[in-house]
């Protein structure tokens, strides 16, 4: 499958080198071909966001969600861990490159299909784009919507784009999605070429579902500030995307793995560790037993320490300083990688995650269950291929047949939002290594799994850990006031050189919630 990808991959690297050039102006474009053919562009499109969002979007939703923290002897990322942020992070390679590499080229196939009424490069660029301004909307708030992406239109208002408020973007979205969606797709102007699709090789009825499956989405999180009752109930009868909407190119050549690999694989090996948070809840009793009782995706998704590979150890969150308990990474279970692995926006397991809670709060179908439990065996199946992605169905029902049947066992009816609960704790899990940001973004809506009443990292509470597996805790050194992080800093590149930015989004904190953070 990858060889009919090489092409591509040569295409996708020749515009992101083109593309690291100006990360801050989010309208003007000097590398742009002027009218460059939209399947050379898509393949770029589709892969910068995910570039972002699995490199160092990864990274800070990674220790954001707990499924990692700061090995001990290792300097990188204790501000992260610490909470410790400004208006620079995630800055120019993060939120400048999803604006120039990614939305613009969106932006420009976008328009250019709908010249030419080719509604199915139209429906993927914007739904792929509608993805990202919904997870930029769920990192800053406010941010540039309808007056950015312009290009230089001789008007000098295109430069210094209006905030809008993030309620009033989602709704935009669901109006493009929608304008999208109800396209002829019939036309004898549609057409396809399958290998410049880098997602779904053309096949336009996944994108729909993909669309379809972003609205639920969108309406779901919106759920804790608005009735949407009538818009869910609307989509029931809809497909959903139930697969990976994932990039599947990485090889093992310099250059051309999965960017978590090249990093915490190769060139920041010793910075990372897996969180107790996550580790507590996979592995029963890892910091007092030689011998835990385990749910088997934990080798998946750690290596053991290399100084005592008979069990798995953890750090607290943020407990970095804690060099009695390990001096280095060599005494720390750290995240799995492989070289090859897919960068998603979707993953199947969250696909079906998104319709158990869907059935649970608004269908009412009885279908809860088996969503649930097809989520937990797709989460589980990622972590079983070989190299060269060949499934191994041996040894995988018992398994997962221990995770449903055992402590993550579906509640028989949603008293207490026990459903609810087991739907985005199994969700979360799924998420780790692959998906941090959404993970964390995800917590900040469902605020699941819950967050500790006192200390862990106090002796004397240890106990208390122990019947709490699982659960958020405080990260140890935290600049925060033990308040958690909620959202990003509004950008120092705005800051700098948008008059729109208000004193207001200025004055913002990382511990103030975006607008449908109610909690």
């Amino acid at each position: 499958m990858k060889n009919k990808f090489l092409l591509i991959l040569v295409i996708v690297l020749i515009f992101s080198v083109s593309g690291c050039q100006k990360y801050f102006d989010i309208n003007h474009d000097p590398d742009a071909l002027e009218d460059a053919p939209i399947e050379m562009i898509l393949p770029a499109a589709l892969s910068a966001p995910l570039d972002v969002l699995g490199g160092g979007g990864q990274i800070i939703g990674g220790f954001w969600a707990q499924h990692w923290t700061q090995a001990t002897g290792g300097p990188q990322y204790q501000g992260y861990d610490s909470w410790q942020v400004t208006s620079s992070t995630f800055d120019g390679r993060g939120y400048g490159a999803l604006y120039y590499n990614g939305l613009k080229d969106l932006e420009y196939i976008k328009n250019k299909a709908a010249e030419d009424e080719n509604w199915n490069y139209y429906l993927i660029a914007t739904a792929t784009q509608c993805y990202v301004f919904q997870m930029l909307v769920d990192l800053y708030d406010e941010i540039p919507f309808s007056g950015a992406l312009k290009g230089d239109t001789g008007n000098p208002d295109d430069f210094t784009p209006v905030f809008e408020k993030g309620e009033d973007i989602y709704d935009s979205l669901i109006v493009r999605i929608d304008n999208a969606l109800a396209k002829d797709f019939s036309v004898s102007s549609n057409s396809m070429e399958p290998t410049a699709d880098i997602i779904f090789a053309g096949d336009i009825d996944k994108w729909k579902a993909f669309a379809n499956t972003l609205k639920l989405k969108i309406y779901l999180r919106k759920s804790a500030k608005d009735d949407v009752d009538a818009e869910i109930l609307a989509l029931q009868d809809k497909t959903f995307l139930m697969e990976d909407a994932s990039y599947d190119i990485f090889m093992g050549q310099a250059g051309k793995r999965n960017p978590m690999y090249d990093l915490l694989e190769i060139s920041q090996k010793g910075n990372v560790t897996i969180s107790a948070t996550l580790m507590s809840l996979l592995v029963e009793d890892f910091r007092t037993s030689d011998d835990p009782k385990t749910d088997k995706r934990i080798d998946y998704i750690a290596f053991k320490p290399a100084k005592v590979p008979e069990y798995h150890r953890a750090l607290f969150q943020g407990n970095y300083n804690n060099i009695e308990y390990a001096t280095d990474i060599q005494y720390l279970s750290r995240p799995r990688f492989e070289y090859n692995d897919d960068l998603y926006y979707f993953t199947e397991a969250e696909c079906y995650f998104l319709l158990a809670e869907a059935d649970v709060r608004y269908w009412h179908s009885g279908n809860e269950e088996t969503f649930y439990e097809q989520g937990v065996t797709s989460a589980f199946k990622r972590f079983n291929y070989l190299d060269d992605k060949i499934y191994v169905d041996t040894l995988e029902t018992e398994n997962i047949d221990a995770i449903i049947n055992g402590y993550a066992e579906f509640p028989e009816d949603n008293t207490d939002n026990k459903q609810l609960e087991m739907i985005w704790q199994q969700k979360w899990i799924s998420m780790a290594n692959i998906q941090g940001m959404e993970a964390f973004i995800e917590h900040n809506r469902t605020n699941y799994p819950a967050h500790y009443l006192v200390n862990p990292q106090d002796e004397d509470n240890f106990s208390y850990f122990g019947s709490h597996a699982g659960e958020f805790t405080v990260a140890a050194n935290n600049v925060t006031g033990d308040r958690f992080p909620r959202r990003l800093l509004c950008p120092q590149s705005e800051v700098d050189g948008n008059s729109n930015v208000s004193a207001e989004l200025k004055a913002k904190k990382v511990y103030d919630p975006v607008w449908w953070d109610i909690d």
